[in-house]
């Protein structure tokens, strides 16, 4: 799964480290489910995770965005 996100990000204007925001917001899913704004709450607080201090609210958007846009190709 990885190299397919590396491949399909690596076609896009993302900047920013997607797979850290994809592990955060499965993390948080498995542990403490919250909205996106809570999750970057739960990043920045309740969660020690260096990686994760960079991270901000529009990357969780962005990767949301990032997998309707490419769900097809993900799914092949």
């Amino acid at each position: 799964m990885a190299g397919i996100l590396d491949t399909l990000s690596s076609q896009t204007k993302i900047t920013f480290p997607l797979k850290e925001v994809i592990f955060a917001m499965i993390l948080n899913r498995l542990m403490d489910p919250e909205s996106k704004v809570g999750v970057l709450k739960w990043m920045k607080e309740g969660v020690y995770e260096p990686r994760f201090e960079r991270l901000e609210l529009h990357h969780l958007y962005q990767v949301l965005g990032f997998f309707y846009e490419e769900k097809e190709r993900i799914r092949e």
